[in-house]
This record gives C-alpha cells, sequence and structure tokens, in this order.
C-alpha cells in the first residue's frame, strides 16, 4: 500500500515547480495542501467504496517503518467520513509543510532539492513511531479527548503550523530567482 508515499513523492516533487511559479508563500501552502490532500482522500474514497482487498505486505524499497503508515491509512478507510477528512488533510499539511526546505538557502537550490525530500522521508518514521505511542493520552493531559487518528492529526497539525511559522521567518520567498 504505497499511496500515502506516492502522494508524498509527487509533492516533493511539486516544490521546485511552486518555487518558480508562486510568490506568495499562502498560495503555495494551499495548492500543496490540496494536491496532497485531494490524492490522500480520493484514493482513500475509491478503498472504501469500491471495497478492494488491499493487504500491508514488505516490498523491498520501503523501510519497514512504513508498514505503520500503510496500516493507518488503510485503517481510516473504516473511518467516518469526518475524521477521513481530517487526517487526510493533516497528513497533507505535514508533507506540504516541508516545503521551505527546498528553499534553505538561494545560494545552492540543488542543496534544498535534496534536504527536503529527506525530511519527508523522515516523516514516515516519525509518524510509524506516534501511531504505537499513546497519542490519546497525551491529548488528555491538555484537556482533549481525542483517538487515535483525531491525535495523530492534531499533533500533525500542529507541527505543521510551526514549519510554516519558521518558513515565513527564517527561509527565502519562493518565485523566480532575481539576477
Amino acid at each position: 500500500m504505497a499511496i500515502p508515499a506516492a502522494v508524498a513523492a509527487s509533492t516533493v516533487l511539486l516544490f521546485y515547480h511552486i518555487n518558480r511559479t508562486f510568490r506568495q508563500r499562502p498560495l503555495g501552502y494551499l495548492f500543496l495542501l490540496l494536491c496532497a490532500g485531494l490524492g490522500l482522500s480520493g484514493s482513500l474514497y475509491g478503498l472504501s467504496s469500491l471495497d478492494l482487498a488491499v493487504s500491508i505486505t514488505p516490498y523491498a524499497p520501503f523501510p519497514e517503518a512504513y508498514s505503520g503508515v500503510a496500516a493507518w491509512y488503510l485503517g481510516l478507510a473504516a473511518a467516518s467520513l469526518t475524521e477521513r477528512l481530517v487526517s487526510c488533510g493533516a497528513f497533507g499539511l505535514l508533507i506540504a509543510s516541508f516545503w521551505a526546505f527546498s528553499r534553505f538557502t538561494r545560494d545552492r537550490p540543488v542543496f534544498g532539492a535534496f534536504f527536503a525530500p529527506l525530511l519527508v522521508a523522515l516523516v514516515f518514521a516519525a509518524v510509524s513511531f506516534a501511531l504505537k505511542s499513546d497519542l490519546p493520552g497525551l491529548a488528555r493531559i491538555v484537556g482533549l479527548r481525542l483517538d487515535r487518528n483525531m491525535a495523530l492529526s492534531a499533533a500533525g497539525i500542529a507541527v505543521s503550523c510551526v514549519l510554516i511559522l519558521a518558513d515565513f521567518i527564517f527561509f527565502a520567498k519562493p518565485g523566480p530567482e532575481r539576477k
């Protein structure tokens, strides 16, 4: 089940083009969120409505940590519509929030071209780790009563907001390079 990895890879491939197309960060993030979120939720809709038989089998190019993400994604097919949309949107926003790292340095754009995909690959390991931890228990500490998927979505949205804020503070603006 490589749909989350495929959506993440295609979103990362858009980073370079988005850097040259959009001058405003909010429009770029909105475009990336729509691409990633619609890709995830559309394929999830197909999985749940067509009742396809899908298994999670280890695939050599993917590390073992990815199996947790694949299991989470397949589990969303049985979740409520609200939970599906929030989870797909949060995961899409998390992937899109790494757009800033493709503009890590204006002098060496190739560095960002390799650095951003590396960080996105690390997201899969972090999500798998978060799925094994007690996120609903951590949410109860701050007074929220959330199930596992919603707690994971809240954590993803929080991390995304921090990364997007860092983009506005530290990273170069997108847009065509000025000579």
